[in-house]
């Protein structure tokens, strides 16, 4: 009988052992975060899990994974004794989460505030026990006068000390209480970003020795990101070099905070990996080079490519007014409404075009007058920023290794790493726009730029580490010198006027003839030589009846065609100079110009 009863107890323990991998109830392991590759949008989140699992079929719950992953790149790394059947992915809601470092600390305060205002909550108690025992002794019978008095007064003195006490009491419990709504308030602010949900994998998997394991696997995900930015550093201007600091502002909302991670940083996009890549045609055709100035400091739209789907005829576009001889041959460009000239038009982001129509012949001068015999080309601009895409056909696939272990909470702010500094060569050149303006900046040209292998962002520039504006940097551009406005220079003055025993008006048959002389002063304040760019203008005519002659350019190199004088001065330390240039305009009596508000 006995031995019957011990076959069975071991026939129903190898059925249980051999059905254990069977259990409805999977089994748990927590994936630790090892490294991160971080897209411009988007990161590859690499884990390592590790598990002790019986022989056969079983179910293994992975946790601690990010809230958002995109399923179809899911990769997963299993042992050769080991077969991974499939996965199923799920948002646990009910994963617990420990408090973060910042919960803890309120978390902390509040005991400890809440610690004192029992403690006073305990001395008003007492206190008016006590009260209430002296009120009662007040009642006394068969005492004399004398120890009567003598009471009184010792119930009077202790009353006040005990009700003074009880009022300083009252007020520290009153503000002991305020505390500890406002610590309340900020730990459930700060408990509704510490999030308790969590990414769960759970893998059907085929194992053929029981025994411990581990696993590798990675995902992309949705929820983490990074901009570039930089800061570019400006010594004295006799130093010939500028330093660029390349940084990089990262952020991420995975659900789990990256603690000591291995982490890196991609300039590409991930795109599908479960569709082969196809070429699409590739067209070639002109371009003219978009200029890449950071003059002002302003903020202003992406610097351009230029429009390819103009085709001009003539190499050189000058729009009417610009005083070439040719502009009837030239068509005339509308954007939104305004006419616009060619510079500012090679300055158009192709991408922040909505629509483009070519309009020719009759078609085009009876919308827009005789100006547009040669026809007129209709931009209309993109106006919100959902008609924009994400895409950079220009990026280069560069990746930013970050040797030490990195720290990034899943919180959704930035955190900005240094990934380079980089000394390059610059040349300092002043330049001032007197008519503009009497401020005189310092200009950086840096040769080569395209080296740096940059990407489109803000840059900071600190002069002699002094934070002095912000510009943009545009890689897409041509030009193989970047230029950047680096700041102004009080110590170089400049002062510009109208000489009025010069400038004269006066009649002749059916005309008038209005003559205009300016003078340009110029101070080196500095303790060193500077050469110094100023650039002034004269009025471009846009009718015949109108005739511009410039008099008395001097040492100015003049462009006809933009109306622009450019003097190039060498001033020594402490020195001063004066430049001169005038104009006359001829116009018809009777009619009144536009632009003479504006000299």
């Amino acid at each position: 009988m006995k031995n019957k009863i011990g076959g069975l107890v071991l026939f129903c323990l190898l059925c249980m052992g051999a059905n254990a991998g069977n259990s409805s109830e999977p089994l748990n392991a927590n994936a630790v975060l090892t490294s991160v590759m971080v897209y411009r949008s988007g990161a590859e989140m690499n884990h390592a899990v590790s598990a002790t699992l019986p022989a056969g079929t079983v179910e293994l719950a992975v946790d601690r994974l990010s809230t958002d992953i995109d399923k179809n790149s899911v990769q997963i790394r299993v042992p050769s004794t080991v077969t991974l059947l499939g996965f199923t992915y799920i948002n646990d809601y009910m994963a617990e989460k420990p408090n973060t470092a910042r919960q803890q600390l309120l978390e902390d305060s509040l005991d400890r505030v809440t610690e004192a205002q029992d403690k006073v909550q305990l001395s008003l108690t007492n206190n008016d026990a006590l009260l209430g025992v002296l009120q009662k002794n007040q009642e006394l019978k068969g005492v004399n006068a004398v120890d009567l008095q003598k009471l009184m007064e010792y119930y009077k003195a202790t009353s006040a000390d005990l009700e003074e006490k009880q009022y300083d009491l009252k007020k520290r419990f009153a503000r002991l209480g305020k505390e500890i709504d406002r610590l309340k308030a900020q730990i459930q602010e700060e408990a509704s970003q510490n999030t308790k949900e969590s990414g769960r994998l759970v893998l059907r998997l085929s194992v053929r020795n029981a025994g411990s394991y581990d696993f590798t696997l990675s995902y992309i995900t949705h929820k983490a990101s990074w901009s570039p930015s930089y800061e570019i550093q400006v010594g004295d201007a006799q130093d010939s070099s500028v330093k660029v600091i390349y940084k990089a502002s990262i952020n991420q909302t995975t659900g789990i905070d990256w603690k000591q991670v291995k982490m890196a940083l991609s300039t590409s996009t991930p795109g599908n990996w479960n569709i082969a890549p196809e070429l699409n045609p590739w067209f070639v055709g002109f371009r003219q080079t978009a200029p890449v100035t950071a003059y002002g400091m302003t903020v202003r739209r992406p610097a351009p490519t230029q429009l390819d789907e103009v085709v001009v005829a003539k190499s050189k576009v000058v729009i009417r007014g610009d005083g070439n001889d040719n502009e009837d041959a030239t068509p005339m460009y509308i954007v939104d409404g305004q006419i616009w000239s060619s510079d500012a038009i090679r300055k158009i982001d192709p991408a922040m075009i909505a629509s483009t129509d070519i309009l020719k012949g009759d078609e085009a001068t009876s919308m827009y007058g005789s100006k547009a015999a040669a026809g007129a080309i209709v931009i209309t601009l993109k106006k919100d920023l959902s008609d924009y895409t994400d895409v950079d056909q220009q990026r280069l696939n560069t990746v930013y290794n970050i040797d030490l272990p990195y720290d990034l909470p899943s919180t959704g702010k930035d955190q900005t790493a240094n990934l380079q500094v980089t000394k390059v060569k610059a040349l300092f050149t002043y330049l001032a726009v007197p008519k503009v303006s009497d401020d005189v900046y310092l200009l950086a040209d840096i040769p080569d730029w395209g080296k740096l292998n940059l990407l489109p962002g803000k840059a900071n520039i600190v002069l002699d580490g002094t934070y002095v504006g912000l510009t943009d940097i545009n890689p897409s551009s041509t030009q193989d010198t970047l230029h950047l406005t680096v700041g102004k220079d009080k110590r170089i003055t400049l002062q510009r006027r109208k000489v009025t025993d010069f400038s004269s008006e006066k009649f002749l048959g059916a005309n008038r003839y209005q003559k205009y002389v300016f003078e340009i002063s110029a101070r080196n304040n500095k303790n060193q030589d500077v050469q110094l760019s100023v650039l002034d203008q004269i009025p471009l005519s846009t009718n015949k009846d109108i005739e511009v002659t410039l008099n008395d350019p001097g040492s100015a190199q003049v462009n006809a065609d933009k109306g622009e004088l450019r003097w190039t001065l060498s001033l020594k330390a402490g020195e001063s100079t004066k430049v001169h240039f005038g104009y006359t305009l001829k116009y018809p009596k009777g009619t009144v110009l536009d632009a003479l508000a504006r000299q």
